[in-house]
């Protein structure tokens, strides 16, 4: 049975954590995948939600768009300083053109795939992934740099 609740790796989140956060809140979590102590799951209604302070989101990628128009939204009232949203590069989406391109202050394209997890799994993804970043500032359009998130060691 297909999902798109792969849960990001501890790793990756911090990573991201270290160079963007702390983080808050983490707006799309289960709670066993929950990666800060204030977190909302889809069962939390998160989209209807106020959001507060720097937010991690790591949204179900069956359905992108509402995501981003929360991020868009919430920075825009102040509610939320910064959030962080670890996407697909779905460039041929509304979502993207409407949203990302308009209002977010930076994109970065991740270097390599990251094994995204489900409960006893680990899998890579099957596409690219991007870190999105909404702060309230109003730019021309977003800055577009690339990123390498570095894996941990592995024991041996």
């Amino acid at each position: 049975m297909a999902t798109d609740k792969w849960a990001t790796p501890q790793y990756v989140f911090d990573y991201l954590n270290e160079r963007f956060g702390p983080f808050d809140m983490d707006a799309a979590a289960a709670d066993d995948t929950a990666k800060c102590e204030d977190y909302f799951t889809l069962e939390d209604a998160a989209l209807t939600q106020p959001w507060f302070g720097r937010v991690f989101v790591n949204p179900p990628y069956g359905n992108i768009g509402p995501w981003v128009n929360k991020a868009e939204e919430e920075t825009k009232a102040g509610r939320a300083d910064l959030v962080l949203m670890l996407l697909p590069p779905r460039t041929d989406q509304r979502w993207w053109q409407e949203g990302v391109t308009v209002s977010a202050t930076n994109v970065y394209f991740i270097k390599g795939r990251i094994a995204f997890e489900l409960p006893g799994k680990s899998n890579c993804s099957f596409e690219p992934s991007i870190v999105v970043v909404f702060s309230g500032r109003f730019p021309a359009g977003p800055v577009y740099r690339t990123m390498e998130i570095p894996k941990p060691a592995r024991v041996v």
